[in-house]
Order: structure tokens, then sequence, then C-alpha cells
């Protein structure tokens, strides 16, 4: 399924909806079936939310709702996938297309982890090898995949080993005699010490947590090819015992110098143990999540990618800007106060311009007597970013949809050519031009032909044109 589609609690309501989530019909012909994994995920559901304020209907990844007259539950703007209890997996795909074939599906799904990349706590070098097999794979077997050869590439290192402190009862003498246990438990057996001793072996905290996770998406994975790589993989770590108490160990990690190899791993570790992925989840559910926000991930992709463009002018994205704010508050002997803060995605400045670029994660309608679909908040947020930021130019930029391509010839369609440029005329203020501007994420080409669009708007402000 993608964003916002629907899945019916009603089987037959679930084969018509236009909206619907897409399935085997073959493999889902059992009514009863199909209503237990509805209710397994409207448990889930209501069991997994945002950490994010109780009242907050944001905190939600799903929407309970009605078509035909039946429940529905409808996915919201996370991407990623869902396995439930049962061993059923839900996948979600951006709400984007760009043809009208199967290719659209596995065109999407690059689209997906390409931005997926881009995130500063998943980029991951093994996404486009060869041996991934990304169009056969689902994303959850994806995650497997990656998982496994970062593993894989570990063992090749060698496993790291480190002095473990031992408590043990043993019949010989060894390391430090703990008084207290050795008179409760040898009271009567004079032949045994209960000692605390150093052992320099594998089992650290790290090897513990992979051999615990590898073990784990042994029992749940349903491709032939990582079960098999999996086993292939646990043959390294028979000495290692598999981590009991998860937070425990993962408090003992430490990575330095030696251990840097073990970072990634361990983070795709962490998702699985504990059914969560970068997104921070509060919940009791037994479900396996990995979902993403899709206008985070969007954010965080053209971000990257501006970075590596514009080397000519300073780039700052989201999280080094300083934030900006509307108002100033400032009460009865209390200090001012920013309130109704300003922060767009990135800025770019040269040295007598500044561009802003704000990113939303929408579809736009190829209609201008709707005026596209732009929302009129998202108009008001580009001027007050101008007015702040003191700068004429501000670009929004959409992800380009099949319903602005044409169909016959989709390579001519210029994806950088404004959709439409809003200029405000203010009486006795300078003039504020919004661009609106849409992106083909299918490849590296419509991004390099967004940003020499928007060079070419700062080179024409920068010499007065």
């Amino acid at each position: 399924m993608r964003e916002y589609d629907c899945i019916s609690q009603d089987l037959e309501t679930a084969k018509k909806i236009e909206d619907g989530a897409k399935f085997d019909n073959n493999e889902w012909s059992d009514k009863k079936e199909w209503y237990n994994m509805f209710m397994e995920l409207k448990e889930f559901m209501y069991s997994e939310t945002l950490d994010v304020d109780e009242n907050d209907d944001s905190k939600y990844f799903f929407r309970l709702t009605q078509k035909n007259k039946k429940d529905a539950i409808k996915a919201l703007n996370y991407v990623g996938v869902v396995q439930l209890k049962s061993g059923c997996q839900i996948q979600i795909l951006p709400k984007i297309s760009f043809e009208n074939d199967d290719k659209d599906y596995f065109i999407t799904k690059n689209v997906f982890l390409k931005m997926l990349n881009s995130l500063k706590d998943f980029n991951c070098k093994h996404l486009y090898n060869a041996s991934l097999d990304i169009s056969r794979l689902n994303i959850f077997e994806i995650f497997i995949r990656l998982f496994v050869m970062h593993v894989e590439e570990l063992v090749s290192k060698g496993l790291k080993s480190s002095y473990v402190a031992i408590e043990d009862n043993i019949p010989y003498y060894k390391g430090k005699l703990l008084v207290s246990p050795h008179i409760r438990y040898n009271l009567t057996h004079a032949e045994r010490f209960y000692v605390c001793y150093d052992e320099y072996n594998v089992n650290r905290p790290e090897n513990r947590l992979l051999k615990a996770a590898l073990l784990f998406l042994q029992r749940i994975s349903t491709d032939l090819v990582n079960k098999k790589r999996i086993r292939q993989s646990l043959m390294h770590f028979e000495l290692v015992e598999p981590s009991v108490n998860y937070e425990a160990d993962f408090n003992k990690v430490v990575i330095d110098r030696t251990t840097q190899f073990y970072e990634y791993p361990l983070r795709l570790a962490k998702i699985f143990l504990h059914g969560k992925s970068f997104t921070s989840f509060a919940g009791n559910s037994k479900a396996i999540s990995l979902l993403f926000p899709m206008e985070k991930l969007f954010e965080a992709y053209i971000a990257k990618m501006a970075r590596n463009f514009f080397q000519e002018c300073t780039v700052t994205v989201q999280e080094e800007n300083k934030i900006h704010s509307l108002f100033n508050r400032q009460d009865d002997n209390v200090e001012e106060k920013k309130i109704f803060g300003l922060q767009p995605d990135v800025v770019l400045e040269w040295e007598n311009c500044t561009i802003i670029v704000d990113t939303k994660w929408k579809r736009l309608i190829n209609n201008p007597k709707i005026n596209y679909g732009i929302s009129q908040a998202d108009m008001y947020q580009m001027y007050a970013y101008s007015k702040e930021y003191k700068t004429k130019h501000v670009c929004v930029i959409y992800p380009l949809d099949s319903g602005f391509m044409d169909n016959n010839n989709p390579s001519n369609w210029e994806v950088y050519t404004p959709v439409k440029k809003y200029i405000n005329k203010s009486n006795g203020c300078e003039n504020v031009v919004v661009h609106i501007l849409m992106v083909d994420l299918r490849d590296d080409k419509g991004l390099n032909i967004l940003f020499q669009h928007i060079e070419k708007i700062a080179v024409k402000e920068m010499r007065g044109y």
C-alpha cells in the first residue's frame, strides 16, 4: 500500500475501493483470516504511537476511517513496513507515482530507499550493492539483508575480544575471592571458591547484541537467502552468548577507534531488537515496525544533495539553522522570550544574496484554478520566511508526480520550471517572489536541474536583473 491508502475490515470492500491496499487475491481468500489481520493492525494502531503530546492526533501512524460503511484503517504519512504478530507484513510506500505500469512499484521503492540513505542515522554504503536485489525483496527483508551484509563485513575483520568480568563458583582459586557469596554457597564445600576473574574472549556486549539480533531475524525472515546468510554468520558467534538484557548491554557498548565497525550493525540491531525505527515510539505491541516520516526523509534528502551541489555558497540546513521567530513575548519581570519559531529547511547564502529553500512532501494537482492544491498556510509561511530573513526569493520544492508528466515524452518535462511564480506587491515594501518548484526523484539528473535553476535565480539577483 501507499501513504493514505486504506485497508477495509471487509475483504470484498478491500478489493473494490480505489485507494485500497494492493494484495494478492489468491493469498487472501479467507474472510475470517483477513478480518483477523485487520484487528491485529488495529491493535498495533492504538498501541504504537509517537512520543508526542497525548492529545496530538499526529502521534498515530494509522487512522480509523470508513469505506462503503465498513471500518477501514488509513495509513498516514509514514512509510516503511509493519510485521504483525501473525507474520503478515504490510509495506507502505510513498504516495507518488511516475509511470502507469508495473515498473512504478519498483521505482517508488528505489526512491524511498535513496531518500532513506540521506538520513544522518541511516547512511548505508551497502544500499546500492548489486547483491542486495532491491527489486525482489520487500522493505523488511532489505533491512535484514543490509544488517547481515554489515555483520559479514564485521566478521571478515574479526570479532573484537576484551576482558570480561566473570563471577563463578569453581574448584580452584583464580582472581579475587568474593567473601559474602563464598560463605553463602560454600559453607559445606571447602573444595570450591566463589571468585571473580577477568577472561579475554569474544563474549562482549557488542557481540552478544549482534548474536541476539541474528537469532531473532533467523526466526522471522521469510527470504531463503537471508536465512542462509544468517546461519553462516551465526557460526562465527559460537562462543558468544546471546544478549538477554538489551538495554543493559546497549548501555555497555563503547564505540571507539577499535570498534568503529560495530557502530552501524549495532544501530540496525537496536531497531530489530526493540521493534522500532529511527522515529521515537511509545508502545507495547509485539509487532515489528520500521516506519519513517516522509516529510523528514524528503527534507533530509534535499538538504544533503543541496550541500553537495552548492559549493560556492554557505548552505545551512534546518538542524544547524539558528531559530528565528515571528514575535518576542515579554511578560512583567520575565525575560523576553521568542515565540512562533521560523526555521526553513535550507538557507543558501552568497555574499550579497540569500535564498530560502523549503520542502513540502505533498502531491500538487495539475489545475491552476485551485492554485495547484498549494496550501494557503504554506504561502503565509513562505512570506514570513522572506520577511524574517530579509530575502526576496523563496523556493518551495514539491515532488514531481505523474499528473504533471507528459506521458508521451516524460523526459521533456522541465522539472525546474516553476508551476507558478507568485509575486507579492506590498506598498512600500520589496516584492516577495515565491518559486513553486518540482523535482523528479527518479535519478540525480532531476536534482541537478533543480539546483541549477535555483543557482540561476541567485545569479540574476546578484547581477540586479
